[in-house]
């Protein structure tokens, strides 16, 4: 097996860099999932299944993208209104 010049002197095969880094990724990967776990909902435990966590996020989304949209709704409303008083003003 060939072995490039810094794998030597870290003295590491190929593949266990590739593992260490795989380790790494996944490390980071769960990090990631505690944290998104923990701003879904701050009262849950921390060690949650990764699929509560997505549905929960999902679940948040779609909350927050209804809002917006009654929000937007809401905006648009309130300017015609806005609109409509303009008119009555100069009238």
């Amino acid at each position: 097996m060939i072995y490039n010049t810094k794998e030597k002197r870290k003295g590491l095969r190929p593949s266990d860099s590739k593992a260490c880094r795989e380790k790494m990724r996944r490390d980071r990967l769960n990090d990631r999932f505690m944290e998104l776990g923990s701003i879904l909902d701050p009262r849950k435990p921390l060690k949650m299944d990764k699929a509560v966590i997505l549905s929960d996020a999902v679940r948040v989304v779609s909350q927050l993208r209804e809002e917006a949209q009654k929000l937007r709704e809401s905006t648009e409303n309130l300017q015609e209104k806005i609109n409509a008083l303009k008119v009555c003003k100069l009238m």
